[in-house]
């Protein structure tokens, strides 16, 4: 299990790849926004140790952009409930699917009445 295995199947894969890229892009808006002074707090300062990373798709990323990568690192570490919470919460809309639809459906009937 690597530290990006965010799906929790033990591997780093395609689906893995794609949260990742969604971190990347709000890695880089944070920095872009902490340059820039529009927040107050920024993330944890945790350093990677390259020797660590065992990818190697990771390891090109972590030399491309050492400052880059280690801002990923850390958003990834500060929200690392997210991905499960996500998949949790879909697992309860499935759950509860049947009612969502019945409540969509009332207030489309409700919207087509004149009510006083």
């Amino acid at each position: 299990m690597t530290m990006f295995d965010m799906d929790g199947d033990g591997d780093f894969g395609i689906d893995d790849a794609a949260l990742l890229g969604g971190v990347i892009g709000f890695a880089e808006e944070s920095i872009r926004e902490e340059e820039a002074g529009l927040v107050d707090e920024k993330l944890e300062d945790i350093e990677v140790n390259p020797s660590k990373i065992t990818d190697v798709d990771l390891r090109l990323f972590y030399n491309g952009n050492p400052e880059l990568f280690n801002h990923v690192v850390n958003t990834v570490r500060k929200h690392a409930a997210t991905a499960k919470m996500c998949k949790q919460m879909k697992n309860d809309i499935k759950e509860v699917q049947h009612e969502i639809d019945a409540m969509k459906e009332t207030e489309a009937h409700m919207n087509k009445e004149d009510l006083p």
